[in-house]
């Protein structure tokens, strides 16, 4: 009697705790990240009796155990945040983090944000590990600070004008357009084109300025359209300028390409309409400072900066094991 007395109290405190795993995945059901339990219970064989002679040995059970809680690591359900910086991983792997102490764990949980000082960081402010391609060591796997990201000025190299010259305009009539061009450093100059129609049918004069000093060279000075409102034997064209007070560098060497001919290059047209021009195009763009950070699907920390430009910062690295290399 009391071997059954024995046998039936395991049950219940197997039961028990089985009850407490499912309560604390029950619990746990909007904890992000969380890998549920699951309880497997053992038969307990402890006891030999003798049937008798020649019958053999049976086997008493005494009761049930524990054999293991196993954390059950199939993928959980996706959901959409209204974070950019948060993450999600569709398969195996960890996040790396690392706290204050430079301890390294390992979490599925992807609720990023960054921190006062530009470290991305988890809900428990531990730095997540990757790389950082505005530090130091850029190639090593580390903190991801986004603090000194920036994006550098291009300079213009070469700009396209979409316009049309009126072929109806009278001999000295002029026409102005004018684009937004960058130095080296990020400075905006204006870069204007002065069109003067020419007594000479079709043709048109021009001469280039920049922020109102005239060009020290062009490789062309006219524009000459056919009947049919085209150019003819158009090339691109080549405006050399004088040093910059700044200092700063434009163009290649001080010389800015008009696009003018290519197959690409916007229209210019001299049909007997307006004179205006549709569409500026010139490559190159000022400094900019970073306004809002998100994270892509390969873990790419991407920024987008006032310039209107978008640039990776670094990249969120994942390991498949506490033992494995990380792997990018």
């Amino acid at each position: 009697m009391s071997s059954a007395m024995y046998i039936a109290v395991t049950g219940l405190n197997a039961t028990s705790r089985q009850l407490d795993v499912i309560g604390n995945n029950v619990t746990n059901s909007q904890t992000m990240g969380y890998k549920a339990g699951k309880m497997y219970f053992a038969n307990v064989l402890s006891q030999n009796l003798t049937t008798g002679t020649g019958a053999g040995n049976a086997q008493v059970g005494q009761g049930v155990m524990i054999a293991d809680i196993a954390t059950q690591w199939s993928q959980g359900a996706l959901e959409t945040t209204g974070s950019a910086l948060d993450m999600a991983i569709d398969g195996e792997g960890f996040f790396i983090v690392e706290d204050a102490e430079n301890s390294r764990y390992y979490t599925r949980a992807g609720a990023f944000r960054i921190d006062e000082d530009g470290y991305v960081i988890d809900t428990n402010g531990y730095r997540v590990q990757g790389y950082d391609y505005f530090s130091a060591t850029p190639n090593a796997v580390g903190d991801i600070n986004v603090r000194n990201a920036h994006s550098e000025p291009v300079t213009t190299t070469e700009f396209q004008t979409g316009m049309n010259l009126n072929a109806d305009t009278e001999t000295d009539g002029t026409f102005v357009s004018a684009v937004t061009v960058y130095d080296s450093l990020g400075a905006q100059h204006s870069l204007s084109i002065t069109f003067t129609k020419n007594a000479a049918v079709g043709t048109w004069d021009f001469v280039a300025d920049l922020d109102g000093d005239v060009a020290t060279a062009q490789s062309d000075n006219q524009l000459v359209f056919g009947a049919d409102g085209n150019l003819v034997g158009a090339a691109d064209v080549t405006l050399t300028f004088a040093a910059l007070a700044n200092g700063a560098d434009i163009g290649t060497g001080g010389a800015l390409n008009w696009d003018i001919a290519g197959t690409t290059s916007e229209a210019v047209t001299g049909y007997a309409s307006n004179s205006v021009v549709r569409t500026i195009y010139a490559d190159g763009y000022p400094a900019g400072f970073l306004r809002s950070v998100a994270i892509e699907k390969d873990g790419t920390v991407s920024g987008f900066f006032t310039n209107a430009q978008t640039d990776a910062l670094g990249q969120v690295m994942l390991v498949l094991d506490a033992l494995m290399a990380v792997k990018r």
